[in-house]
């Protein structure tokens, strides 16, 4: 059998037997492959992890979201912080805490803008709420309309 040896300060030290060092080898690596391969994250579990611990799947900061119709800019949505909860089975949402502002283009340089302090959108009743110092102007007729909701 053979032996690898070692010299320290002129004494033969026995390190390990090459036979043992080649089963270990194949042990550790047997052992990291599992880990690798066992180690997976399905998506579902993912998101139902998520929903379950009431967390956003998407965390967004200081988003500027352009939406087109026919190449032409319908809307432009500004806000601070945006987090996504799509991942609720039931009701999803998006939730603006920190406020939103959104801008609509209409028709004939028909502009509205819409600013409040809270907003919260569901996703399949396609409602959306925005609380907290609303103001909604209207360019093109002058108008300005303040209220709490």
């Amino acid at each position: 059998m053979a032996k690898a040896y070692v010299f320290l300060k002129d004494y033969p030290y026995v390190v390990f037997d090459k036979n043992l060092h080649t089963i270990l080898k194949l042990s550790v690596s047997l052992y990291v492959l599992t880990l690798f391969f066992s180690c997976t994250n399905d998506i579902a579990e993912v998101r139902d992890f998520l929903a379950d611990k009431n967390l956003p799947i998407g965390v967004s900061k200081n988003i500027y979201t352009v939406y087109k119709d026919s190449g032409r800019i319908s809307s432009v949505i500004k806000s601070p912080l945006f987090l996504d909860f799509s991942n609720r089975k039931n009701h999803p949402y998006s939730e603006f805490p920190e406020g939103i502002q959104i801008m609509r283009y209409g028709s004939k340089n028909d502009s509205t803008k819409i600013t409040g302090d809270y907003a919260i959108s569901y996703t399949k009743t396609k409602i959306a709420e925005i609380r907290g110092h609303v103001v909604i102007t209207n360019y093109q007729k002058h108008f300005i309309l303040r209220t709490s909701q």
